[in-house]
């Protein structure tokens, strides 16, 4: 179980670091059966927005996980 809230954990801080620009983290705010349950929550922008250029419809480059 404790492998599954650690991947949980670290897919928050993933995530984390691209919402942070644009002034938002993913905030754990209870737990059911064990898992923690994100929400987003607006917050300080952490720095400049990083422009990603999308050239086409391939929407998977913004997938965080794959690859």
């Amino acid at each position: 179980m404790q492998v599954d809230v650690d991947k949980s954990v670290k897919r928050a801080e993933d995530l984390n670091r691209i919402l942070g620009p644009n002034g938002w983290t993913l905030r754990a705010f209870e737990f059911h059966s064990g898992q923690p349950i994100h929400t987003p929550v607006p917050t300080e922008a952490t720095g400049p927005l990083v422009s990603l250029p999308l050239e086409d419809d391939d929407t998977g480059k913004l997938d965080p996980f794959s690859g």
